[in-house]
């Protein structure tokens, strides 16, 4: 399958699992409200870290092996094996870990039933082998099962999520459609592989698990750790506003992180075939594709984030307002990141280079909550997870400099900054006079004029190639149109 029609499959699955809750996230917040979002999302956030704990590296090792091993079907089916054995060891473990905590924290005896539903959903991640098929480039079929389940959850929100307590509930809607997710990946699994166990290929991929695993750990640390810190030392309705503030970060960098990954098994077979001048033509397309899309839509979410937060949660949540603020801007940063980490040392296997980066973003996200939630909150929430991902950034980028031959296209980025200062202009100009109109309309209307001005701009400012092939590619089907 064509790389573009990969993309269009793990983009849609993977912002599947982010825009389809977004799709009942203004209904259930208006019913459940700040402090049981809250509730839901603390939690959720503590199971993660188990579910890092179970999963480890397997997510990103699992790809890469099964991207290399599938031209032999013995080798597929042993790599798979020792994938899913190491993996069931390791939820074990998680699933233990989850239990003694459950009984030894005093903080967890009033959210037992919602820790309950979250050991589901660890056991159903672990299930899910999501990793088997993206290493196989397989994603129609996990794009259509999602598709379906999907739809069923959100029928399912509406149907049974009516008052504020039932936000137990909710978490367990969203668990039972992972379990489902799982058992039909289960079983669409035996059309291409059989068990064959191999104890040296456990041995043999245990290493870049661990290290891997330890990166994910650390990486929480920095990406998570805020939400779990603030339901320990505040109240759920600041990590409401929390996680309120983030959810627009989380469906757009779901596009990017689709990109990003469905990339991943391609650039693996490019290193492997020492194709290095491909490789690098790549990195470059892919640089110019998301500073293309996402340096206007963090300038965008940052003017008109008071909006955003209304239409997203609604009246009630004004908390969330400046967080947000705060966190847009890692949109762009995270986006470099992502191409960076995943598309270039993950490939390289520069496993000990990405594990420095993240060390870097633990230790500064980690001390940075320590000193500044505490006073400020869930906005000093959102300073320590700006400023810890942007030294994973700076990290990255220095290890690629002075460690691999791979170029950055840093005139790529210098030829961004004009564009960047026009898109901040115009927004506040649409801010400005549109502020008198109704809210979604000013919403709509200033998005659709920001998205036709960034398209000059890259058209004739910048020369964005990748603009001229868009232009193409409508053309292309202008002609089909008008030939039918």
């Amino acid at each position: 399958m064509s790389i573009k029609k990969n993309f269009f499959y793990s983009s849609f699955l993977t912002l599947a699992n982010y825009i389809f809750p977004l799709l009942t996230f203004p209904y259930v917040s208006r019913i459940l409200g700040a402090e049981s979002i809250g509730k839901y999302n603390f939690i959720d956030n503590i199971i993660q870290i188990f579910i890092i704990v179970s999963m480890l590296g397997i997510g990103t090792v699992g790809v890469r092996e099964i991207a290399q091993s599938r031209i032999s079907q013995e080798r597929l089916n042993k790599s798979f094996t020792a994938l899913l054995a190491f993996n069931a060891i390791s939820t074990i473990i998680a699933i233990i870990l989850l239990v003694i905590l459950l009984f030894t924290i005093p903080k967890f005896a009033d959210y037992r039933n919602l820790l309950i539903v979250g050991g589901l959903k660890l056991l159903s991640t672990f299930l899910l082998i999501d990793w088997f098929y993206r290493g196989l480039e397989d994603f129609k079929f996990i794009t259509q099962r999602t598709l379906i389940v999907k739809i069923l959850f959100i029928v399912s929100v509406f149907i049974f999520i009516k008052n504020k307590e039932d936000y137990t509930l909710y978490y367990f809607l969203i668990t039972i459609s992972i379990t489902v997710n799982a058992i039909v990946n289960l079983f669409y699994a035996k059309k291409y592989i059989q068990i064959d166990f191999d104890i040296q290929e456990i041995k043999r991929i245990t290493k870049p698990i661990l290290v891997l695993g330890i990166y994910y750990i650390l990486a929480w640390l920095y990406n998570s750790f805020s939400t779990s810190f603030l339901g320990f030392i505040s109240t759920d309705e600041q990590v409401g506003y929390y996680s309120t503030a983030t959810k627009l970060y989380t469906i757009f960098l779901s596009v990017i992180t689709a990109f990003t990954t469905v990339m991943l098994p391609r650039l693996s077979q490019l290193i492997s075939q020492n194709k290095l001048d491909e490789f690098q033509q790549r990195i470059n397309k892919n640089f110019n594709i998301v500073l293309t899309i996402t340096i206007p839509f963090t300038i965008f979410a940052i003017f008109f984030a008071s909006d955003i937060i209304y239409i997203i949660a609604g009246p009630g949540y004004n908390g969330a307002i400046i967080p947000m603020m705060i966190i847009m801007p890692i949109i762009l940063i995270v986006s470099i990141a992502q191409i960076l980490i995943i598309q270039i040392l993950t490939p390289l296997k520069k496993d000990k280079e990405m594990m420095i980066c993240t060390i870097w973003g633990a230790f500064t996200g980690l001390i940075l909550n320590l000193i500044l939630v505490p006073h400020m909150l869930c906005n000093g929430a959102a300073i320590c997870w700006l400023v810890s991902e942007f030294v994973v950034m700076s990290s990255a980028i220095y290890f690629i400099c002075n460690k691999t031959i791979i170029k950055l296209p840093f005139k790529s980025i210098k030829k961004r900054v004009v564009p960047l200062l026009i898109t901040c202009f115009f927004c506040y100009v649409l801010q400005t006079i549109f502020s008198d109109i109704n809210i979604l309309v000013r919403l709509v209307t200033s998005a659709i004029i920001i998205v036709f001005i960034t398209y000059l701009t890259e058209k004739f400012l910048t020369k964005n190639p990748i603009i001229y092939e868009v232009d193409s590619l409508g053309n292309k089907l202008t002609q089909k149109i008008w030939k039918k």
